[in-house]
């Protein structure tokens, strides 16, 4: 599946030149927007933007369909399974629109962040409260709360702030599945170094500890531009890959219990005592 995936993705193919010629105009057109004040065009630059990215995706589909759908149903597996089918053309859609053009990518995120402004400025607010936080302020179990750790779940925070690097909806999205890996890791990790003997059955992560565990790498990450990572994988990324992906409602869930905590929830877990 892999190997027919990269084959289809080749940068060579005809396809790259038609998306250019697209992508180009609509960076054109997007920079007029930019050289204006946002906040009196930010209905018209809302509804625009919409309706460019459904013409782009369409496009795309069509072109895709035309010239790959033969190949891909020679694959026997993704010719039994339409939803399958669904979500490699989607993910492939992706892969080709974002890869072959970092410009449109840029482009596109900085509209996102522009429509997201007030919630990364929440978010911002909040990161900027909690910085010293430690896990058991957001009532993390002594089990996975790493106190003699300088820096706890480090590893996790970091794989957070890749998806600044992470040009396709479809990558973002896979990114924050590899979270909870991650976590599981560091915690034994830390457990490898502080009491090799602890039982199997106090590491157990429960879905409470996982939601308060990825809150808090949200927070330490400092970095308010996850807010318009996450609302381009909501629109980029495979549905029906989303709704059902534990790791990524949770992480969708973290986000918005963040974006949603009141002055008072916030002060409430820089105070909490421990």
């Amino acid at each position: 599946m892999e190997k027919l995936f990269q084959e289809l993705t080749s940068p060579q193919h005809i396809i790259s030149e038609l998306l250019f010629k697209f992508s180009d105009l609509f960076l054109n057109k997007y920079l007029i927007f930019f050289s204006m004040d946002p906040k009196k065009n930010y209905e018209m630059l809302k509804k625009s933007f919409k309706d460019d990215i459904r013409i782009l995706l369409n496009l795309m589909k069509e072109l895709i369909e035309k010239w790959y759908m033969n190949i891909i149903l020679k694959n026997s597996y993704l010719a039994k399974n339409r939803h399958k089918r669904q979500e490699f053309m989607e993910n492939l859609i992706n892969q080709t629109v974002f890869s072959n053009n970092n410009n449109l990518y840029y482009t596109l995120f900085n509209l996102f962040a522009l429509i997201n402004n007030e919630l990364e400025k929440k978010l911002d607010h909040v990161m900027e409260v909690l910085k010293e936080i430690r896990p058991e302020n957001m009532d993390i179990s002594p089990a996975f709360s790493m106190k003699n750790s300088k820096e706890p779940f480090a590893n996790v925070i970091n794989l957070m702030n890749e998806q600044s690097g992470v040009i396709s909806g479809y990558d973002k999205f896979v990114s924050i599945c590899r979270i909870k890996e991650e976590i599981r890791e560091s915690i034994d990790r830390y457990w490898e170094e502080w009491d090799p003997n602890i039982p199997e059955t106090e590491l157990l992560i429960d879905s409470d500890q996982l939601l308060t565990i990825v809150t808090f790498c949200i927070v330490k990450t400092r970095n308010c531009s996850l807010v318009s990572s996450l609302m381009f994988i909501r629109e980029f990324a495979n549905k029906n890959m989303m709704e059902n992906s534990y790791y990524f409602t949770t992480y969708d869930a973290a986000m918005s219990y963040l974006l949603n905590l009141k002055e008072e929830e916030i002060n409430g877990i820089l105070n909490r005592e421990f």
